[in-house]
């Protein structure tokens, strides 16, 4: 079908509008190419496809070949005309916009390093702004929220030059505001991310909408998943899950328990991290000195295994062979990709105390308090004998942990959210 007549086909006035990362055709987990965040669209929009039949159009970016590429998927009309990284690119994004001209409703899934580096990230608030001044009813999700930037220098390879630091913080709120003057509404995952973001917009425009659970996954037998990738039964096996990054603290992991063996009662601990490096990040030098430790570490452990890229296929093995997912990340930003996907395959998980805010958004606290876990017992302290505790309750409670994901699961499944975004986007 000509271009032309998928435009006249999709532009119509109950059409939605999608700009956001998106993973490949005939994938949900394209994670090299477009992060956690496009298997998180992609999830939405056809939970929201099946239950609503209005047409949805997807402006993303292009991959690997850098070729602007048009098609229809399960319903949905993907435009690949944005280039990560190119400026330039968001003059042709406006271009396709205008050619949709029925079309008011946009909704914005936005992560700064989803679409490029800094000088990308920073005219977003101006994209915003002028498609509100063509009148389009906008809606901005933002997958993090973070104020404090010093928490993350070592993460971007910022100087921790205090003016640097200070200036970069005021920067931060102005983005923020900037978005949140753009914005009709503005959706965020938890909610301490309502609130932080409540100092410098108003909290009525703030809604929280948890990220979402896929109830898709096939869950495969714990000793069949071990056999496929070669794990002893024998083992208690902790998984860290996603990028090799600093913020989620997978060198803590291993500096703090790889140089020796660690034992819950006649069971070893074997720590395997599922996954490789950034493709954000990996051309900056900072970050291929951190890859540099971490392989370098990664050589001397005795009780780590470190996978490199997890493909779609192998992701219910890597989930479904654990026995506990384990979350030290250094900075609670946003909603993190490995739980949800702890809760889809019902796993018991930890999370560092500096993650634990999470706890805050009204569903998970009552399911807590359902299945009397504390979270104080789930999270740990960056001190070795903090999480070797924390471990040793969970893996006495597993059974307890895993009721937890199995209500996450069923509560945050994309099916029930959807009914969320149908209100926001059409008030029924």
């Amino acid at each position: 079908m000509k271009i032309d007549k998928l435009i006249d086909k999709y532009n119509q006035k109950e059409s939605l509008m999608v700009i956001s990362p998106y993973p490949k055709k005939g994938e949900k987990y394209s994670g090299n190419s477009c992060g956690a965040v496009g298997a998180v669209v992609k999830n939405t929009l056809m939970a929201f496809k099946k239950s609503k039949k209005r047409k949805i159009i997807v402006l993303t970016m292009t991959i690997n070949d850098n070729k602007d590429d048009v098609y229809e998927e399960d319903g949905i009309l993907v435009i690949r005309c944005l280039k990560r990284n190119q400026v330039l690119s968001f003059l042709t994004l406006i271009q396709v916009i205008k050619k949709f001209d029925k079309v008011s409703r946009i909704l914005i899934e936005f992560e700064f390093a989803a679409y490029g580096d800094i000088l990308v990230a920073s005219i977003f608030p101006g994209i915003m702004i002028y498609l509100r001044l063509i009148k389009k009813n906008l809606t901005i999700v933002l997958h993090q929220v973070i104020f404090n930037i010093n928490q993350l220098s070592v993460h971007i390879g910022l100087d921790k030059s205090a003016l640097k630091l200070n200036f970069f913080k005021i920067l931060l709120k102005v983005y923020y505001w900037l978005v949140g003057k753009a914005a009709c509404r503005i959706v965020v995952l938890e909610e301490e991310l309502k609130k932080r973001l409540s100092s410098l917009i108003s909290p009525a425009k703030i809604y929280v909408i948890p990220l979402g659970v896929d109830k898709n996954f096939k869950i495969l037998a714990k000793n069949l998943a071990r056999k496929k990738i070669k794990l002893k039964k024998n083992e208690i096996i902790l998984l860290l899950f996603g990028y090799l990054t600093w913020y989620k603290g997978v060198d803590w992991i291993i500096e703090t328990f790889g140089k020796k063996e660690y034992k819950i009662g006649s069971k070893k601990l074997k720590f395997f991290i599922a996954g490789g490096f950034s493709f954000s990040q990996r051309n900056k030098k900072h970050y291929q000195r951190y890859l540099q430790k971490i392989n370098t570490l990664s050589k001397k452990a005795v009780n780590i295994e470190i996978t490199g890229y997890v493909t779609e296929e192998d992701i219910n093995v890597y989930y479904s062979a654990a026995d506990l997912v384990i979350l030290p990340y250094r900075v609670f930003m946003g909603s993190p990709a490995p739980l949800s996907l702890s809760f889809a395959f019902e796993k018991p998980f930890i999370i560092s105390k500096k993650m634990a805010d999470i706890f805050k958004t009204q569903d998970f606290k009552e399911i807590l308090n359902k299945n009397g876990v504390k979270k104080e017992n789930i999270s740990f302290y960056f001190r070795k004998e903090s999480f070797i505790k924390t471990v040793e309750y969970a893996y006495k409670n597993l059974s307890k942990l895993s009721a937890v994901s199995k209500s996450m699961r069923k509560k945050r499944s994309f099916e029930n959210l959807d009914n969320y975004y149908i209100k926001l986007f059409y008030d029924e």
